[in-house]
């Protein structure tokens, strides 16, 4: 999933700057002064423009030192000059909040301390609707950024079929305002922990499907690896998080439960690898095809069955329950029951 996501909180390094356009619109100007402490201690200032902004709003509404929450994207503006086409990178601020200057820092989010992660207001951005409005609703049911994230990015692993699947793996980046950033290790890693080395390359086959021009893959039970990333969902969420984890999976179940339509990505991806990545297990076979043996195109519904509860039963059992819990006691039983080398002990 691809993020465009820039949320800063700083103070302003000069009062703000507005112009007013022939054509009515407003532009608002700010500098904003962000500290850090690595690699090294320095203070960064990083121009930021927001169009349009409330009709109330001018420059003697705020000054220089004063505390600011923005939410933005990051977006290249081209002008022709004297010199030709040019072009730069510009931040694009969505939301610009000015917090109460009569309540201290370390108050604004007794989860956290940090202000950048206790913002009331969160921008998600992602490849699909379905994954934003998952992000969305974890936001208004009171989550932080890492909050709204996490639920957005569990959401499209369960419904960008092809794309991304919800035993996958990743690193999870998180720089709390104040803070260091952190770095969460979510990665797969090698399983056959306890096994006869006799087991290994067995339960997989070697294919080649024409997506991406040509790609080589191996697909089967033995291809299984020990997934890593609900570890580091809720290691990211144990530490960073605002709202209770079962909280964080709800729109990611009922979006599931209810079944989405496929994405024009997932749909590109069966069309080249339906039968190679998907035809080797009658159960994944049966939910990418229709009945006559073609696979689901886009817009068309997708629906997992046993999903919706495998979800529900992480957000009420922890992720624990996938690695040493029932969950991963049943994962691990049918790997190595069709040839893989998943182990309990990979698990643990």
């Amino acid at each position: 999933m691809d993020l465009n996501l820039a949320v800063i909180a700083g103070t302003l390094a000069a009062p703000p700057e507005i112009r007013t356009f022939d054509s009515g619109a407003r532009l608002a100007r700010y500098l904003v002064a962000v500290r850090s402490t690595e690699p090294r201690k320095r203070v960064d200032v990083v121009p930021v423009v927001e169009w349009d902004p409330p009709a109330d709003f001018d420059d003697e509404t705020v000054d220089r030192g004063d505390r600011v929450w923005i939410a933005a994207t990051v977006q290249r503006r081209f002008w022709s000059g004297s010199e030709g086409r040019r072009s730069r990178l510009e931040v694009v601020a969505h939301h610009v909040e000015f917090p109460d200057p009569e309540v201290e820092p370390e108050a604004e989010d007794s989860c956290t301390g940090s202000s950048l992660l206790g913002m009331r207001r969160v921008q998600v951005a992602s490849a699909t609707q379905l994954a934003a409005d998952a992000g969305a609703a974890v936001a208004d049911a009171g989550g932080n950024a890492v909050d709204a994230a996490i639920g957005a990015t569990i959401t499209s692993m369960c419904t960008e079929i092809g794309i991304i699947a919800p035993a996958a793996s990743g690193f999870l980046t998180i720089w709390p305002a104040g803070g260091d950033p952190v770095v969460i290790d979510g990665y797969a890693e090698m399983p056959g922990r306890g096994l006869d080395p006799d087991r290994f390359g067995r339960g997989a086959d070697r294919v080649e499907i024409t997506y991406g021009g040509h790609t080589e893959t191996i697909v089967g039970w033995g291809s299984v690896a020990t997934p890593g990333v609900f570890a580091a969902f809720e290691e990211a969420h144990r530490a960073f998080g605002a709202i209770p984890w079962s909280d964080v999976l709800e729109p990611a179940i009922r979006i599931v439960a209810a079944g989405c339509p496929v994405t024009e990505s997932s749909a590109e991806y069966l069309d080249h690898a339906h039968r190679a990545i998907f035809g080797w297990s009658p159960e994944s076979y049966a939910i990418t095809h229709h009945e006559d043996g073609t696979p689901l195109g886009a817009n068309d519904h997708l629906h997992i069955p046993g999903l919706a509860r495998t979800l529900r039963q992480i957000a009420d059992r922890g992720a624990r329950d996938l690695y040493e819990g029932e969950l991963g006691g049943a994962i691990s039983t049918a790997v190595l029951a069709g040839g893989g080398i998943l182990t309990a002990e990979d698990l643990s």
